[in-house]
């Protein structure tokens, strides 16, 4: 039962796929005193094997992972985006994982921390509501 609560709470699951940056600006935006830093993960796919040839070859780039951190005057909170499947290319992601020490409870997570992310998640509830549309 601890580990689900901790999932439940270390975890924000998108009702759909969103592209990072405007869900962050988004954030920044509604949150006081909030930086998020980022890292892009990037593949990119030249080639037309599929096609027959042609002088033009396409070129195909997809983000396959996000990592970051999001940071408030009390503290900070590190996270990583994910895809619903590896195989899932082109833009957006479904969800956040924010990361915890291994083996630790809950209840050893820092209270301003476990705020901040709630905080977060708050906010991002908030981005669906005002942002129903697909990307």
């Amino acid at each position: 039962m601890a580990l689900d609560e901790l999932l439940e709470r270390t975890t924000i699951t998108f009702p759909r796929r969103v592209r990072e940056k405007e869900l962050f600006k988004f954030i920044v935006r509604t949150l006081d005193g909030i930086d998020i830093t980022y890292h892009l993960d990037k593949s990119v796919f030249v080639g037309n094997r599929l096609k027959t040839r042609t002088d033009e070859v396409p070129v195909r780039a997809h983000y396959n992972r996000i990592t970051g951190v999001v940071c408030s005057v009390r503290d900070d909170a590190d996270f990583e985006c994910f895809k619903k499947s590896t195989r899932v290319y082109g833009s957006g992601f479904y969800g956040i994982k924010f990361f915890t020490t291994p083996s630790y409870e809950l209840s050893e997570i820092p209270p301003s921390r476990l705020k901040l992310m709630d905080s977060v998640r708050t906010t991002v509830e908030k981005y669906f509501s005002a942002h129903p549309q697909h990307i």
